[in-house]
């Protein structure tokens, strides 16, 4: 090796202390300017700023002389892209846990993600950044939202003050290199491969944690946890209620009761005027029920009300039973008024069957006697179609003369 002059003591320190303040000073300067390390670029000159087409901007006062002095180049400063990670949660109420949880992971392979986790009631997955919100909205549909929460962490400044120290330490690392080729005692060498070992250990640890936080920005993740409604195969007790006929709300709809068999002899039965399309199949012990070719069935059925109990009563019942025991999400009541300007509310809304998704329609009605309620259910679409008629069958309800 060749001879190396006792001055590479004081020189290494100062390699390492200038690289420590280049960090520094560097990171500062980046996060002031917010500028990305070697991405300046010379702009035009000022004359070609000046206005449209090269022009003066209005209003500047002419030249006074033939050759203006000319103007030092500026620099343009290029903003950097805002690196961000985003995290999700959801907390979905749902009939089937297990079949939602495997629909969460399906919808993270068509997005180009995948599950990192997967426990009996919940599910974690990581899609691409750009799908995050879909993705999001995509798990909502599944059941009734009952907690959302998506924070966003900026790791811009981060990711600037990484790639600085490394590219300094990487410079470091190299002078180190070259010391070593012209030390000639082994105790300095031996110092110098001490601290290069030092570099490379930083060094790995900073790619790593770049890598990871690229990672992050790159896949965004989310946690969903499923919860089964009350009265479902999940051992939740149902909720006690007074009045038996709420809980049979949405029973045939969503699975927990049978559609009646078709009879020709039609007893007592709704003073109503069906939507267009649709066929009476069962009247008996004041239910009706009938059906449309798009297999939208439609249920009206009559209830002893109590204590004159009012309309909206009724509603906050009805929607209870949907969401908190069936798990479907439902919309605010629509006020109508029926046949005899008796008031009325309607209530929509949907929930997952198997690829499909099932659409739900409830109206409800009371007098002092008596609580109607007109419900449909069907593909979701179909229902969605039939929704204007559905309202319009339900204004002509005989609430007055019903049985």
């Amino acid at each position: 090796m060749k001879r190396i002059k006792s001055w590479w003591c004081p020189l290494l320190v100062g390699l390492f202390v200038f690289a420590q303040a280049g960090c520094t000073s560097q990171t500062a300067m980046e996060g002031r300017s917010g500028v990305m390390l070697g991405r300046t670029a010379s702009a035009a000159p000022m004359s070609d700023l000046s206005g449209p087409a090269g022009g003066r901007v209005a209003n500047e006062p002419a030249p006074t002389t033939a050759l203006a002095a000319p103007k030092p180049e500026a620099q343009t400063v290029v903003q950097v892209q805002r690196q961000v990670v985003y995290t999700g949660a959801l907390t979905v109420l749902s009939p089937d846990p297990a079949g939602a949880i495997d629909a969460v992971k399906q919808l993270a392979d068509r997005l180009g993600g995948y599950a990192t986790n997967i426990t009996a009631q919940a599910i974690t997955i990581r899609v691409p950044a750009t799908q995050f919100d879909a993705a999001m909205d995509a798990v909502a549909e599944l059941g009734l939202v009952t907690d959302r929460n998506v924070q966003a962490a900026d790791v811009t400044e981060e990711l600037l003050d990484l790639d600085i120290r490394l590219n300094n330490l990487e410079a470091l690392r190299e002078r180190m290199k070259a010391l070593l080729e012209k030390a000639d005692k082994v105790e300095d060498a031996l110092k110098i491969e001490q601290e290069l070992g030092r570099l490379t250990t930083e060094i790995e640890r900073i790619k790593g944690k770049l890598r990871f936080l690229k990672d992050q920005v790159a896949l965004s993740t989310i946690t969903v946890r499923f919860n089964a409604p009350r009265g479902t195969s999940s051992g939740l007790a149902t909720r006690v209620r007074p009045f038996p006929w709420v809980n049979t709300v949405g029973g045939e709809a969503f699975g927990a009761a049978r559609l009646p068999q078709a009879q020709s002899r039609i007893g007592k039965g709704a003073r109503i005027d069906l939507p267009e399309g649709f066929v009476r199949f069962y009247q008996q012990d004041y239910r009706v029920f009938a059906i449309d070719r798009g297999q939208v069935v439609l249920k009206v059925t009559r209830h002893a009300n109590y204590d004159q109990a009012d309309t909206s009563f009724w509603v906050d019942q009805v929607r209870d039973r949907l969401t908190e025991e069936l798990g479907v999400p439902i919309s605010a009541a629509q006020r109508v008024t029926i046949r005899d300007n008796d008031p009325g509310y309607v209530m929509t809304g949907n929930r997952p069957a198997g690829k499909d998704r099932l659409g739900y329609f409830v109206g409800l009605s009371a007098t002092d006697d008596y609580v109607y309620a007109v419900e449909a259910w069907g593909p979701a679409d179909q229902v969605e179609q039939q929704h204007g008629r559905l309202i319009e069958s339900l204004r002509t309800l005989r609430v007055s003369r019903f049985w």
